[in-house]
């Protein structure tokens, strides 16, 4: 038996197996690995030695190795990331060859560094900082590489994200209650209930506030055609509110907890309950004081009424009765007066609001059933179609100069409703989809929430959209709403 070993060799060299022993007739394959790792460019010789228990001495091995000019590089990192806040970021770039070499960089047009080429000694690194330059960027996420080469073709990269967010939405510092808009004077009238009880006259193409203060927490807005007067519904109270002189013109007690409110040209308000069952709509002549109420027929409280543009008549979603209907109320003489309701008793959905078109034909429902508006009473709120989105209009604006229909939806909850984060248009004759915007999120302690819409108004081109947004309940924002704009591409 052949009990054999091969000396400890050369450190560039691997012998395997370096041991062994063989039987009469056996014989062992050994591989011998070089290694040019970490070696200077020249040719090397060793020796292998075998010892074993033979009579005879082996000759020993003699092996020679040539190492070629090595030029290699490696990166630190194979990837940087930029959140919201940072503008750079560093990493090594290390010669791993046996000889110095020339390497140079090539980052996207955002990025610079402090060293984009050089030379590098063997074994030498140098540090590259990556400073980034947000003043182009639009908020989104930048996917690039940096690459690297050397003068031997070598090529490696560092992927490179980039997170960022430019704010363009107007945020508003308080907490917004309701809203509405006058086409006349291209004005968005909303009130808060924090850091104050206010009216806010605000122009959405100067970004002027205009702040009236108001004497108790505001529960809804209702703005006349000129965009004039302002009434503000209240618990047992309502405000009249001259805009030319932003100061208030009268206070007056009322009988109810105002859920919703409607302000006509002729001085005239409307004042619909929001708990206590059945109910009257309560109107009030606001230059005189004289109240007269609804008599011929009762509300259930919760119903939200919105004013027909002929402003004849007003006309009243049921909240909190199955099946929900739309009622419609004649105020030519002063006090709402019932005329009828729709012919449909849970054939459609209508989900408790409604809005109209401009020109006061159709009538849309939170529930996307369309109805029309007609003098004639045979006509007057039948079945006109539907609109297909998912879910509740939460706020809906049509332009008939622009044929366009912008809507917000949201979900389908009445008590505590989660508006949705995309403005969707819709084309108003033919009720096509033709497509949406993505509200600006909104940005706290670095992280992004969603915005959800929640009043959505146009100006009489219908070209410029204007948004107010509210962040996330999750953002934990104290003021969570915002104004934003956009030019319609659709």
């Amino acid at each position: 038996m052949l009990t054999w070993s091969v000396e400890k060799p050369a450190h560039w060299l691997t012998v395997m197996p370096a041991q062994g022993t063989l039987l009469k007739g056996q014989k062992a394959m050994v591989t011998i690995i070089c290694s040019r790792a970490k070696l200077d460019m020249a040719t090397y010789s060793s020796e292998l030695k075998i010892n074993s228990n033979a009579e005879n001495e082996y000759n020993p091995v003699s092996i020679t190795m040539a190492v070629p000019r090595i030029s290699n590089f490696a990166l630190s990192t194979s990837s940087l990331t930029y959140n919201f806040t940072d503008s750079e970021k560093s990493f090594y770039l290390k010669n791993t060859g046996n000889a110095s070499i020339s390497w140079s960089m090539e980052p996207a047009s955002y990025l610079s560094a402090n060293h984009a080429a050089g030379e590098l000694a063997k074994g030498d690194s140098v540090q590259i900082s990556v400073t980034l330059d947000r003043s182009k960027l639009t908020s989104g996420t930048y996917n690039s590489k940096i690459y690297f080469r050397n003068e031997s073709n070598k090529k490696d990269s560092v992927a490179v994200t980039v997170n960022h967010f430019s704010e363009q939405k107007l945020m508003l510092h308080s907490n917004v209650v309701d809203a509405e808009f006058s086409r006349a004077t291209n004005t968005i009238f909303y009130i808060t209930s924090s850091p104050a009880n206010a009216l806010v006259v605000f122009n959405p193409e100067s970004k002027v506030k205009k702040t009236v203060a108001i004497n108790k927490t505001p529960t809804s807005v209702a703005v006349n055609a000129a965009g004039t007067k302002v009434l503000i519904g209240h618990t047992g109270m309502v405000t009249y509110v001259d805009v030319a002189e932003l100061s208030i013109e009268k206070e007056y007690p009322i009988e109810c907890d105002a859920l919703d409110v409607i302000l006509t040209s002729n001085g005239w308000g409307y004042i619909f309950p929001r708990r206590d069952q059945w109910q009257a709509i309560y109107g009030i002549n606001l230059l005189t004081g004289t109240k007269a109420n609804s008599n011929n027929w009762m509300i259930y409280a919760g119903m939200v009424g919105r004013l027909h543009p002929s402003e004849k008549y007003i006309y009243g979603a049921d909240n909190g009765i199955s099946p929900d209907d739309i009622e419609k109320f004649d105020i030519q003489k002063g006090a709402a007066y019932s005329l009828k309701d729709s012919p449909y008793h849970g054939d459609y959905p209508f989900g408790g609001n409604l809005w109209f078109s401009e020109d006061g034909d159709r009538i849309f429902t939170r529930s996307k059933t369309i109805l029309r508006a007609s003098e004639v009473s045979a006509e007057d709120m039948t079945y006109n179609g539907s609109i297909a989105i998912t879910n509740q209009i939460q706020s809906l604006f049509h332009s008939k100069t622009a044929d366009r229909l912008y809507i917000l939806t949201g979900n389908n909850s009445w008590s505590t409703p989660q508006g949705d984060s995309d403005l969707q248009i819709f084309n108003n004759s033919y009720l096509n989809f033709l497509g949406k915007y993505t509200l600006e999120q909104y940005m706290v302690n670095n992280k992004l929430y969603n915005a959800e819409g929640k009043f959505v108004f146009a100006n009489a081109e219908g070209k410029r959209i204007y948004v107010l947004t509210k962040a996330q309940a999750s953002s934990g924002l104290q003021y969570d709403w915002g104004f934003e704009q956009m030019d319609l591409k659709y």
